[in-house]
């Protein structure tokens, strides 16, 4: 979806799963309409703490491919604090995503998260 790193430039979590959300609902026939600069500007109106993770590494194999396929994640948390209409559309997208995950691995399980109030 984004090249850019979510670790670098949290504010991207939302608009890309705000884009992959689009692309989902598009195969249940859906249309979700995102407002992406008011989103934006949402998320850059926000501050963004990393907390301390860790890193997985586990594999995965590919018959296809017949071979052994080296996988890795981060579990980490992220705090965000801001005025309540950022943090409302902001989160109202997040909101979603703990349904359908966030980020290139999904099909592999990763990209799973929860929401919980500070």
């Amino acid at each position: 979806m984004s090249n850019t790193s979510a670790f670098d430039r949290p504010q991207s979590l939302f608009t890309t799963l705000a884009a992959g959300l689009r692309g989902l609902g598009r195969w249940h026939d859906l249309e979700l309409v995102v407002d992406r600069p008011a989103l934006r500007a949402s998320a850059d109106g926000l501050s963004y703490v990393w907390n301390e993770g860790e890193t997985l590494n586990w594999g995965r194999g590919s018959r296809r491919q017949d071979r052994f396929i080296p996988m890795q994640a981060v579990k980490d948390s992220l705090a965000t604090e801001g005025n309540v209409d950022d943090v409302t559309l902001a989160h109202s997208i997040l909101g979603f995503g703990t349904r359908c995950f966030i980020g290139a691995d999904v099909a592999f399980g990763c990209g799973r998260y929860t929401l919980t109030a500070a």
